[in-house]
């Protein structure tokens, strides 16, 4: 036996895959009515983080026609209607909720999207010098979209070696020989000698050397020295002795 499962007044929304900041947009949505008592409906969206803004009405009135004499009583018919949307600089996950209402009946949908930006991180170094008993104001601007930009200052008494760029340089970098393995967590070990470091950032570096020291055992071949890629037979020598100091 076949038994449909359906609701009075049903509603289905529908979003791309990615949304990227700046961006415009129509939200398309369905509206479906079941049962011939529901001819009209009220739809609302809301945006629930702040991320996508909804322009123009945020509720739309719908009407659905009434069947002719040669149609069933409950035959089901739908409705499209568009919602303009703006997203905004920021990025994270947009969460959206739609509501139909109409004639006692009420349905809702909710659906989730990443707003990310496709840009690849940027970064903008800026040198000073201040001479001995004078005072340096120095204008700041952020750069890169809302949430996701960050800033370091770095001063020294001898040249600047940009440490804090360079670091998280090694942080970043994408790929997992045990080289770059090795080079991403040795750094770490002394950069509080160079830097005045927080409790947090402490514990976070002391959390990526035990996690180097775990990846690395991945690396290590039967004989006790360390292949150059995991899974390798034979231990590579300049690796062995990188990944031993270390």
């Amino acid at each position: 036996m076949t038994a449909p499962v359906r609701k009075p007044l049903m509603v289905v929304a529908t979003l791309p895959r990615v949304l990227s900041p700046n961006e415009t947009l129509k939200l398309p949505v369905d509206v479906f009515a079941v049962t011939s008592k529901v001819r009209n409906a009220n739809v609302t969206l809301t945006e629930k983080t702040g991320l996508v803004k909804i322009l123009n009405n945020k509720t739309k009135s719908v009407a659905f026609d009434a069947p002719t004499a040669k149609q069933a009583t409950d035959q089901m018919t739908d409705k499209m209607i568009d919602f303009d949307l703006q997203v905004t600089e920021g990025s994270g996950v947009a969460k959206f909720e739609v509501v139909a209402e109409g004639n006692g009946e009420r349905a809702t949908t909710e659906i989730e999207i990443d707003v990310r930006n496709p840009n690849p991180v940027v970064s903008s170094v800026k040198e000073f010098t201040v001479a001995a008993g004078q005072n340096l104001q120095i204008p700041y601007a952020a750069i890169g979209s809302n949430g996701t930009n960050t800033a370091t200052l770095e001063i020294s008494t001898m040249p600047p070696i940009d440490l804090a760029n360079r670091l998280m340089y090694l942080l970043q970098y994408p790929y997992g020989c045990v080289e770059q393995t090795t080079s991403a967590a040795f750094p770490q070990l002394y950069v509080d000698k160079l830097l005045n470091l927080d409790d947090a950032k402490k514990q976070e570096i002391n959390k990526n050397v035990r996690a180097a020291i775990d990846r690395l055992r991945q690396f290590q071949t039967a004989d006790g020295g360390f292949g150059y890629w995991q899974g390798e037979d034979f231990a590579d020598s300049w690796a062995t002795n990188y990944v031993g100091h270390f």
